[in-house]
């Protein structure tokens, strides 16, 4: 493990090019969910390159709290950062044994408000190891809420006890939607299981999840993904998603692999956008020049093939539609929707090199 000196010794550009992506426009919204796993322990968390992830969106979730005082270090650095108001909303402890979680909400004080604290589920069937946590938000500029929960599925020693768990993510459902009334309902966290688990087929009758191909958790491998453990869950016809994706902390923020998972997590965050925003990797795009990054505008059809759903054909009508003045103008490709292209951001494989 090593922390790049490139990092250190461009830690401000980094910063400063996330921040010129995290002011979003008049009623748009990045929403994440990140498993910072042991946040607060004493464990020499780089909390400035967790900012710095932050920074780029607008409502996070945050699971595996260990300690609320790290919530307010994390809010102090957003602060400094961005120069911007951050706020928070720390969960109560859950757990069965001396081994206790919090949730906790941090959200940018300009475009996001707190309308309602839900709180912990009361789980009549103590089937959770650690309840849900809810509140509802509304964006200041559109006035539009909506409800944001959020869960760690237990892990346990076996499947079936993850199992157990998802099975019950239908009760709460319900019993989110009987609290927040007609509010559009997000469910995000670290569920422990992907979503093609039989084990959702109970949830899979009221929402959708937006994320169903790649992996969110960092694998012992550098460089490798292994499960996609963590998600979104809502209902389609409830909120308008512009855009969804994983956001590979290493390559966006040019970290190594192994650095990322012991000094920030070994969980990527997951994001939704609204609105005609999008979530991508500027540190990629800056640093370009002595990256592996596949420039659309001179890269061969083989090299093309790199990028995130990009095959042959699609290779093909890159090349034949250059040159190339932005990433999101890959749209006009067929087959690449907004979905597809913010994987594509997230990814950070795919630039464009000053001439």
């Amino acid at each position: 493990m090593r922390n790049p000196p490139e990092w250190r010794g461009a830690r401000g550009a980094l910063l400063a090019a996330l921040l010129l992506v995290a002011a979003p426009a008049v009623a748009d919204l990045r929403l994440a969910s990140w498993n910072i796993r042991h946040l607060g322990w004493d464990n020499d968390k780089d909390m400035e390159a967790v900012a710095s992830v932050a920074a780029g969106f607008d409502l996070i979730a945050i699971q595996e709290l260990m300690d609320p005082a790290a919530v307010e270090l994390l809010i102090g650095t957003l602060a400094e950062t961005t120069g911007e108001s951050w706020r928070a909303l720390t969960s109560q402890a859950f757990g069965r044994s001396s081994y206790r979680e919090h949730y906790t909400f941090v959200w940018r004080g300009s475009e996001v408000e707190l309308t309602g604290r839900i709180g912990g589920y009361p789980d009549p069937g103590d089937r959770f190891a650690r309840e849900p946590f809810a509140a509802r938000f509304r964006d200041r500029d559109t006035g539009e809420e909506l409800l944001l929960a959020t869960v760690h599925i237990v892990y346990g020693d076996t499947i079936r006890e993850r199992a157990l768990e998802i099975t019950t993510l239908d009760d709460y459902w319900v019993w989110l939607d009987d609290k927040g009334g007609d509010f559009p309902i997000v469910l995000v966290g670290d569920f422990n299981l992907a979503p093609d688990h039989a084990s959702w087929n109970e949830l899979d009758a009221l929402a959708d999840p937006l994320l169903t191909e790649g992996a969110t958790t960092l694998s012992t491998d550098v460089g490798e993904y292994a499960n996609l453990y963590d998600n979104l869950w809502l209902e389609p016809d409830e909120i308008t998603v512009t855009g969804s994706g994983i956001f590979q902390v290493p390559r966006c923020l040019g970290l190594d692999h192994e650095y990322v998972r012991e000094r920030l997590s070994d969980h990527a965050p997951v994001y939704l956008t609204v609105g005609s925003t999008h979530v991508s990797c500027p540190a990629v795009e800056t640093r370009a020049a002595d990256s592996d990054c596949v420039d659309i505008n001179s890269a061969s059809a083989e090299d093309l093939t790199r990028i995130k759903h990009i095959g042959s054909s699609r290779a093909r009508a890159i090349i034949q539609g250059r040159p190339w003045t932005d990433i999101d103008d890959l749209q006009a490709v067929h087959g690449i929707s907004r979905e597809r292209l913010a994987d594509i951001r997230a990814e950070g494989v795919a630039c464009i090199n000053p001439p």
